[in-house]
């Protein structure tokens, strides 16, 4: 919960050592047109632990977006290797 409270300015890092790596999100987020993040509490916590193994499973500088608009969700994945 910290990281994102970090993240979204709730919170300030008092950590030295995550500080610089709270830098590097910071100024990815501010690429980004609309970013969010929200932590997701324990009694969600199966679909959060299914989330962080799809994570898990891509390779390094892959992502994948997952969008809603109106009920209808829109999946966008990037392999800077193909």
């Amino acid at each position: 919960m910290n990281v994102i409270n970090w993240t979204n300015g709730i919170q300030r890092c008092c950590h030295l050592k995550l500080e610089n790596l709270l830098e590097e999100v910071m100024a990815l987020k501010s690429l980004f047109e609309s970013f969010s993040c929200h932590h997701i509490y324990r009694t969600q916590n199966q679909k959060a632990d299914q989330e962080s193994k799809i994570g898990l499973r891509l390779a390094t500088g892959e992502w994948k977006i997952s969008e809603v608009h109106g009920g209808r969700v829109t999946e966008i994945s990037h392999n800077p290797l193909f």
